[in-house]
């Protein structure tokens, strides 16, 4: 007798927000394995969420699985399953210090004899610690733009003790604050560091989100841990990157820590956008030779780097009569961006970017792009132009502008301090008044780097409040699965099959003020219902509010009817099917009649006109 399994705990790596993932997934043939949340592909979840798995040609089927485990700090992977499973795999909650972690399934056909057979696929997946709500740390605004963080033993930002998470640290500031900066700068203390085993860099940086188009991204892997983010970046919101810097107890005691702060500063700023060139190629990849052949990140050894900041070779390179080339190296105080980062940061047109050169074929081999250079090169030079890296990368776009939902020069940064169990109020103290120092001098050392071209200063993000119109309770805090919850709960109250309220309608909205503390009309029903669906899809990420701009009836089939069912799909209590495929059947029409019922839409029957495009653009706030 064959044992059959409907429920198993998750599989897949998680992906970094903005930048490549860890685990690209094939063309899906239907052989796929995936993950989904609700009807939603995903390739990790939080604790606390229910998910589910399936593959689309296999469906109601019995298949072969081997399930792998690997916790967050351990080395070796668990085999935690291994025989037949039957698909779709049942929704499943993960559990809270227990299933977090990375997953890995194999899937195969099963043989007759109830056996492994051919394979189908795999698929990677991870459950991730939930640090909304996390009461271990104490959060304080310090000053205007400065914010400070210490974590308890507990919290999930170092509850495994190896390393620091510092995705779980910034949800602390971005669920009490909007995401209306371009960058945050995290600063590790002498006690953060201490806790955890894993070193916590000196300096280094991550983005959280797409810049811009054509300027390259870091294509090396990223850890998993960085993946919490994404229920905070509203869809107009401009926080996109992370810098993070290590300070010890000590910082701010000699005059020099400054200068050096503010370069290593300025530094991982400018991994916004450089130096990540012709990264289409894969990691590794050199194919101008003006990247340093270390990490492949920055301006290299054996070129001509116009004194910049992103450079790990020399600031200049001096071509000499007898054509060898002299190393200059400069001061940190004295380096700016150069041109080719002027152009990628988006404040520089590509016509005024003046051209740099490399030495291809170094006589002192190639180890000299790898730092080894004890005296002049001999080599061919190679121009190089802004053209040869939009023939690499494609032509930045927007061209203008610090990233797609910051088209200015300005920048805006907010910093945040964390420390650990053991942090004190004197590391705390001295910590602040180095970076309150810092953030003074930054504007100025900005400009300066910026040839004038840009501007920077610290800034008080927009503190979060409580959905207009709804009690304390509901909040911004809220995951978007709570919100579509509260909105489904809504629309149940809204609804009514009668012209009039039935006693069961008004007992249901009665109960349901009672839960959200608001009126009793209609019309602030109806009102609530927009804040909800404009929450939900801050929370999302998702365009699901697109109202069809022509009549639509049975039948039709065309990209409107997508916008139509994507709407409709947002309340299951109208349109259980859920159905996105663009062709106006029987189920879409039965979900414009209840859509047109709930709001008194009269002499339309089904079919999506004038009054029913206008009540969707009310609810989507498009009016």
């Amino acid at each position: 007798m064959i044992r059959i399994n409907k429920s198993f705990v998750g599989i897949a790596l998680g992906v970094a927000y903005g930048i490549l993932p860890f685990f690209v997934l094939a063309a899906d043939t239907g052989n796929q394995p995936r993950y989904y949340k609700g009807k939603t592909p995903v390739d990790f979840v939080f604790c606390g969420e229910t998910y589910a798995f399936d593959i689309a040609n296999y469906s109601g089927k019995i298949v072969w699985l081997e399930q792998d485990f690997k916790k967050d700090g351990d080395f070796n992977d668990t085999r935690i399953f291994s025989g037949p499973f039957s698909l779709p795999m049942l929704p499943y909650k993960a559990t809270c210090n227990k299933d977090e972690g990375s997953y890995i399934a194999n899937v195969y056909t099963l043989a007759k004899n109830g056996t492994k057979d051919q394979f189908i696929g795999n698929a990677f997946f991870s459950i991730e610690p939930n640090s909304v709500g996390a009461t271990d740390a104490e959060f304080k605004m310090l000053d205007l733009g400065i914010f400070s963080l210490k974590l308890g033993s507990d919290h999930p930002a170092i509850r495994n003790k190896i390393y620091f998470n510092p995705d779980g640290a910034l949800v602390e500031l971005l669920r009490r604050y909007q995401d209306d900066m371009d960058v945050i700068a995290v600063i590790s203390t002498q006690s953060l560091v201490n806790f955890v085993k894993d070193p916590i860099c000196y300096g280094c940086a991550y983005s959280t989100r797409a810049l811009a188009d054509g300027i390259g991204v870091f294509s090396q892997e990223l850890n998993p841990k960085y993946i919490q983010l994404h229920r905070y970046l509203t869809s107009g919101g401009r926080f996109n990157h992370v810098a993070i810097i290590s300070v010890n107890d000590h910082v701010g005691s000699n005059a020099s820590d400054y200068a050096q702060y503010t370069y290593v500063l300025l530094h991982e700023i400018g991994h916004k956008w450089s130096t990540f060139i012709g990264k289409s190629g894969g990691y590794g990849t050199n194919p101008l030779s003006i990247l340093e052949e270390q990490q492949f990140a920055h301006w290299g050894y054996v070129s001509d780097n116009h004194d910049s900041l992103m450079a790990y070779g020399p600031a200049r390179l001096i071509e000499n009569t007898d054509r060898t080339f002299s190393p200059l190296w400069k001061n940190s105080s004295s380096l700016v961006f150069n041109d080719f980062d002027l152009y990628l940061m988006g404040v520089l047109p590509s016509e005024q970017v003046t051209p740099m050169f490399s030495v291809s074929s170094p006589i002192l081999g190639p180890e000299a792009r790898q730092g080894n250079i004890s005296g002049r090169l001999r080599g061919i030079k190679r121009n190089i132009t802004i053209n040869d890296i939009i023939h690499l990368d494609g032509t930045r776009t927007p061209a203008f502008g610090m990233s797609k939902n910051n088209l200015t020069n300005s920048m805006r940064i907010s910093f945040l301090i964390v420390q650990g169990p053991s942090g004190t109020s004197k590391e705390l103290n001295n910590t602040k008044d180095f970076i309150s120092t810092l953030s003074r001098q930054l504007p100025s050392e900005w400009n300066r780097a910026t040839k004038s071209l840009a501007t920077i200063s610290t800034f008080m993000p927009q503190e979060k409040k409580p959905l207009e119109g709804f009690a304390v309770g509901v909040s911004d805090e809220f995951t978007d699965g709570e919100i579509k919850k509260i909105a489904e709960d809504l629309l149940h109250t809204v609804h009514d099959d009668t012209t009039e309220f039935s006693k069961t309608t008004r007992e249901k909205q009665k109960d349901f003020e009672n839960s959200i503390g608001t009126g009793s009309s209609l019309v602030e029903l109806e009102q609530q219902l927009v804040t909800l669906l404009r929450r939900l899809q801050d929370l999302t990420g998702e365009i699901l509010c697109q109202v069809p701009s022509t009549t639509l009836a049975r039948h039709d089939e065309n990209s409107e009817v997508t916008k139509l069912q994507r709407f409709l799909s947002q309340f299951t209590h109208l349109y259980p099917e859920q159905s996105v495929i663009g062709y106006f059947g029987p189920a879409t029409e039965r979900a414009v009649t209840r859509f047109q019922d709930t709001f008194g839409i009269p002499k339309e029957n089904g079919v999506v006109g004038d009054a029913t495009r206008q009540k969707m653009r009310f609810l989507c706030g498009v009016l």
